[in-house]
Parts: structure tokens; sequence; C-alpha cells
């Protein structure tokens, strides 16, 4: 993975670091606001999310 985040900037590089760091989905990702995002918990909250 290091070599694909190497080659990739900005907020592509953020979406990428995101999907395979947290395990979101492509969906999931696309659905998330900067309120399910919790800096003190280090929690991210997902919304209508598979189970």
């Amino acid at each position: 993975m290091e070599k694909i985040f190497q080659f990739v900037e900005g907020t592509h590089l953020l979406f990428i670091q995101l999907l395979y760091g947290s395990g979101l989905r492509l969906m999931e990702l696309a659905r998330l606001r900067g309120q399910d995002i919790d800096f003190e918990m280090n929690t991210i909250a997902v919304r209508d999310g598979q189970e």
C-alpha cells in the first residue's frame, strides 16, 4: 500500500487511506460528513452502512 500512497496526493490520498485504514466501503465514505468524525474519541460514525 505504501507504493500506492506515494503516487496519490491531496484529497485522493485521504480517501484511499480512509478506505484502507478504516475498512469503510466506498459508499460509506461517500456519505461521510464532518460531524461523523469524533477526533476526541478517534471514531467514525457510519450511517446507512451494511452489517
